[in-house]
């Protein structure tokens, strides 16, 4: 049986999902927050996070994070409110599978779509490709040469949250070669980020 949790400010909303799940015997519980979402993994295992990207008190993408380094067997779906909500976020479906996302529905949605993404039926692997990037304990200023196809694009406020960088972030500094300037958990520097600056190709 499906163990699944739903992070949204909308106490309603996550209430009638978890009900219409309980119809098919997907169990699960709800968080208002991201912070008393993490605590609720903390503590117990779930196959799903459905996670509403307007998560607050630790955003989505901290709460992202979180599930990626310590829970790498949970799906995460995330929620959007509109297509608009979506256009806005400035990031592509593609980038977001890299970042770790499983899934990615946008309201309105019918119960029907997050059966089949807790189910697994709209897995994304890219994830899992780049594992070995993201659970690795290399410092920064460490050069790789990988495929230009495994890394995205981010904008930098993309990538502070609280002070501290979200995501192993690299610097491209020529085609298929990259240099790591920030492991996931460091403290975001921006003067390190400026003295590597010269350094990008584009």
């Amino acid at each position: 049986m499906e163990n699944v949790i739903i992070s949204s400010p909308s106490q309603e909303w996550g209430k009638e999902i978890l009900s219409e799940l309980q119809k098919v015997n997907v169990i699960g519980e709800q968080a208002l927050n991201g912070k008393d979402c993490q605590l609720k993994m903390y503590h117990n295992q779930y196959s799903a996070c459905v996670l509403d990207i307007s998560t607050k008190n630790y955003s989505a993408f901290e709460v992202l994070r979180y599930i990626k380094l310590n829970f790498t067997g949970t799906n995460v779906i995330l929620v959007f409110s509109s297509k608009k909500e979506f256009t806005e976020l400035d990031f592509s479906k593609s980038d977001l599978k890299k970042l770790g996302v499983n899934d990615i529905l946008i309201k309105p949605f019918k119960i029907q779509k997050v059966i089949e993404s807790i189910r697994g039926a709209c897995q994304f692997s890219l994830w899992k490709n780049n594992a070995h990037s993201q659970n690795n304990n290399e410092g920064e200023n460490q050069e790789i040469k990988e495929s230009d196809s495994k890394f995205t694009r981010l904008p930098i406020s993309k990538l502070e949250m609280g002070g501290r960088s979200i995501f192993d972030l690299y610097i491209r500094i020529n085609r298929n070669k990259y240099l790591k300037i920030f492991r996931c958990g460091d403290a975001f520097d921006r003067a390190r980020l400026k003295k590597n600056e010269r350094r990008a190709r584009h």
